[in-house]
């Protein structure tokens, strides 16, 4: 079978909707009230539990690409044994359902909706606890951020989003140096890309508190041109920002006109201008 690892993300999408939303009519269908909720229910749950085959087998065509990660084996191995769990279980309602498709069963068929129902209770929680565990890879341990394509520029996505969150981090906690250390270090990594040296330059008067020095790096940077609008505009922000903590009001207020006369509906400018006459 080919490797569908890359489609793991899509397919555990699918499996917990479909699932979810075959437990759902499952349950309402034994109210006799809603009668296509009944045939809907079996082909939802038939089609989820075909679907959670393949998020198995995706999962172990990946999971080396989080695994390797320090410290995120034993994280993985839960979301893996989770896996097999839903796959399990719903094979056996799966199976129920079918059975209660029989002809010849017919007389068992309420019995048997009420069993795949109760299972499907047992069921939800399962399919929850294991969408929560890959949640956990994701989101505590960054697992397959950036990697699942193999493309560096996909990877150092995955390295700016970590040193930025780590600055920012450091800020909140009011660890200055380690806040400037990491801006530093995504603009030593990254000096072509215009935003990430405009934060580390931002992170000079911000962290460490030296407006001339960030004004020096300013002026030693390539202004953005103004149809860049979100880099051109940072970049004068800054200027701005580094002109008043350097008591140089009227570059400032000079600065502060040509942003107005850019985005004349942006009351945040204005209010600054006016601060400045």
């Amino acid at each position: 079978m080919p490797d569908i690892g890359f489609f793991h993300p899509q397919i555990v999408h699918f499996v917990i909707a479909g699932l979810f939303l075959g437990i759902f009519f499952r349950w309402v269908s034994l109210t006799g009230k809603v009668a296509w909720t009944d045939r809907a229910a079996t082909t939802l749950l038939l089609i989820g539990t075909v679907a959670a085959w393949f998020a198995v087998i995706s999962g172990m065509n990946t999971h080396e690409l989080s695994e390797r990660i320090p410290g995120v084996a034993s994280a993985v191995q839960a979301h893996e044994h989770a896996g097999h769990d839903v796959r399990f279980l719903f094979t056996i309602i799966a199976v129920i359902e079918i059975l209660a498709l029989v002809p010849a069963l017919v007389k068992f068929r309420r019995w048997a909706l009420v069993a795949s129902a109760l299972l499907c209770v047992y069921g939800a929680y399962k399919v929850f606890e294991v969408g929560d565990l890959g949640g956990d890879i994701v989101y505590e341990y960054a697992g397959g951020v950036g990697v699942r394509s193999g493309d560096s520029v996909d990877v150092n996505h995955a390295v700016v989003a970590a040193l930025y969150n780590r600055a920012l981090l450091d800020r909140e906690q009011k660890n200055a140096a380690g806040a400037a250390a990491a801006f530093a270090d995504l603009a030593a990594r990254f000096p072509n890309d215009p935003m990430l040296q405009l934060a580390a330059v931002q992170s000079i008067m911000l962290d460490r508190h030296d407006p001339v020095a960030a004004l020096t790096a300013l002026r030693a940077m390539p202004a953005p041109a103004d149809t860049a609008l979100r880099p051109w505009r940072t970049y004068q922000s800054a200027r701005v920002d580094a002109f008043i903590a350097t008591g140089q009001k009227d570059s400032a207020r000079a600065v502060l006109t040509l942003l107005a006369a850019k985005f004349p509906q942006n009351p945040r400018i204005k209010a600054r201008l006016d601060s400045l006459k």
